[in-house]
């Protein structure tokens, strides 16, 4: 708009040279017919500078070129301020990052909730499964890319990586979608569904620990002190979930509503007492042990990184900066290393005091409780219902899950065992929010 103004101007300003010096031309030629006879001698010679059509017109050209010229600098100026206004600031994509362990630990805790209650002996008659996850459960795993990586104002050194990641956040939306069509299939194989879980599972973790270098390409943090912070978020909602969640609930009907109202509490300790705990997880949530191997590339980054480029690097050293996220270097053999990622309970603890807000300071006070449970009064002090009277009910929730309190009561946690406990408790909780659906009530499938 600017740049069609000023080219206007120009050429009405060139226009009103031209009728100016055909007004002055005439004069002369009416003066010449009522004047006297002279002797005229024909002159010509021309003055650049005198001659004022010339001269102004010049002048005009020129000032023509440079409105053109300030036209389009504005313009590009303009668009380019457009540009940013649209873009977010690199802050909000930095933020957004940050919660992603949150986002995904509520994704991969939903996921096993789904399959505890889908596998479950309870969801079987004569061999044949009776329900399946609601579609609508199922849908909620979806994360939209435009959501999760914003358009921002930033180097070419993280566009490749935000642009990888849009692919496979697309990618896992694809597999959510093909496991809700799988799900309401009555008769579809085992394997297909195992494999639709697996494919679920491990892109929880696959794709937080995939966020991390895009967080190392913006944000000016060390490596282990991402993957650290990242691990604090997944346990701080841990205990946020276990704290607004009611442990010891009635029945959902009406005719057992004194009975204990989570059916699937005794999985905690049928799984956590087995001497096989990890085989158990995967018969009954995790066919293929997917959570796991999601988890070493967690894992193996932090080792890639003290023993691949950064071999001058001091484990000892550093590990320091992470407060209650310890990275111990494990030697197995000679040839063979591993990293043990240690959580100490105290300083967990303290970190989450020390983000100063009310709040915290509550889950604070929940967590020093609930990680020092070692007796039933205990347990009922904590997580009294005020709608349950029945101190059976009490004692029959505590016996299901007393497992949880004995390995939560410890001083430090090794994270890939915590990471079962906390992940089949967690799931035991949510399974009351889990929508199952009756394959007799599907008229074509």
């Amino acid at each position: 708009m600017i740049f069609v103004r000023l080219l206007f101007v120009t050429v009405l300003f060139l226009c009103c040279n031209i009728v100016n010096a055909d007004s002055i031309t005439t004069a002369l030629i009416n003066d010449t017919a009522t004047a006297s006879k002279v002797v005229l001698v024909e002159d010509v010679s021309t003055n650049f500078l005198d001659d004022g059509f010339n001269f102004l017109g010049v002048i005009g050209f020129f000032l023509g070129l440079a409105s053109l010229y300030f036209a389009k600098v504005t313009f590009e100026a303009q668009r380019q301020t457009e540009l940013h206004t649209t873009n977010a600031p690199k802050s909000a994509q930095i933020g957004k990052l940050k919660d992603l362990p949150r986002h995904f630990y509520r994704n991969l805790i939903c996921t096993c909730a789904m399959t505890l209650k889908y596998f479950d002996e309870l969801n079987k008659k004569n061999g044949i499964r009776l329900c399946y996850p609601s579609e609508s459960n199922v849908l909620k795993l979806k994360t939209l890319p435009d959501e999760i990586i914003y358009d921002i104002d930033e180097e070419e050194k993280s566009y490749a990586l935000r642009h990888e990641f849009k692919l496979l956040l697309r990618n896992y939306n694809t597999e959510v979608e093909v496991a809700s069509e799988h799900f309401s299939r009555a008769k579809i194989s085992d394997e297909a569904i195992f494999q639709d879980i697996d494919n679920i599972i491990f892109k929880q973790l696959f794709l937080l620990n995939s966020s991390y270098d895009i967080l190392l390409s913006l944000d000016k943090v060390s490596y282990p002190q991402i993957v650290a912070d990242s691990l604090h978020i997944i346990l701080k909602e841990h205990f946020k979930k276990l704290k607004g969640n009611k442990i010891v609930d009635k029945a959902n009907n009406d005719e057992n509503k004194n009975e204990r109202g989570n059916k699937y509490l005794d999985y905690v300790n049928k799984i956590l007492n087995d001497s096989k705990k990890f085989d158990e997880f995967r018969k009954r949530i995790d066919p293929k042990g997917a959570l796991y191997r999601s988890y070493d590339k967690i894992s193996q980054s932090i080792l890639d990184y003290y023993s691949g480029k950064n071999k001058n690097n001091n484990i000892t050293k550093e590990r320091k900066e992470f407060n209650e996220i310890l990275f111990s270097e494990n030697v197995i053999d000679k040839d063979k290393k591993e990293i043990e990622i240690i959580v100490d309970k105290q300083k967990f603890i303290n970190v989450v005091r020390r983000e100063g807000s009310e709040k915290s300071n509550t889950l604070a006070d929940f967590i020093n409780k609930v990680s020092g449970i070692t007796t039933f009064e205990e347990f009922r002090d904590v997580f009294d219902n005020k709608e349950i009277k029945e101190e059976e009910t009490y004692k029959e929730a505590y016996k299901c899950i007393s497992s949880y309190f004995q390995f939560i009561n410890q001083e430090k946690w090794e994270f890939r065992d915590l990471l079962l406990v906390i992940v089949l408790m967690d799931c035991v909780l949510e399974t009351k929010n889990i929508g199952m659906v009756n394959f007799e009530s599907l008229s074509t499938k």
